[in-house]
């Protein structure tokens, strides 16, 4: 007898427990994933590229729209957090004639793939893109021999 991980359809109207799994949970992604998209399936999280290169981690993350005063960046020993806001410029319903942009608060947090020296953090803002540099903490690295007294 052949064995599959997700049995064939014999042609019986009997409850597969492994499709009725598998559809349970692409529904709970699906539903998962549409409470971070907002309408139309236009992403709350912004885009972002994270690299590291010769001891230093950029972050480079799509801001469109934001102007550099509304955004909070708050940079902790192993993460990054952003914080924006995207106002709305018709906020009079009777003058807006059509309205599809997303308004209102963003926010990413980034976990580091190392600890980071705080005082090194570099931001800059232009044309909508936030880049952020920082130092990469050195740990470990070569021991150092200590003498014992005694």
């Amino acid at each position: 007898m052949r064995r599959y991980l997700v049995p064939r359809s014999t042609g019986r109207s009997v409850m597969d427990p492994f499709s009725f799994m598998d559809n349970a949970m692409r529904t709970m992604f699906r539903d998962f994933d549409e409470t971070f998209r907002g309408e139309e399936n236009r992403s709350l999280a912004p885009n972002m590229d994270l690299y590291r290169k010769e001891g230093k981690i950029t972050l480079v993350m799509d801001l469109p729209g934001i102007s550099k005063e509304d955004i909070d960046l708050k940079v902790y020993k192993d993460r990054i957090e952003v914080r924006a806001q995207r106002k709305e410029y018709c906020t009079d319903e009777e003058d807006c004639l059509h309205n599809e942009r997303f308004y209102g608060s963003l926010a990413r947090m980034i976990t580091l793939p190392a600890e980071i020296d705080s005082d090194s953090v570099q931001a800059n803002y232009t044309d909508g893109v936030l880049k952020i540099e920082v130092d990469e903490l050195k740990t470990g690295g070569e021991g150092k021999t200590i003498a014992i007294e005694g």
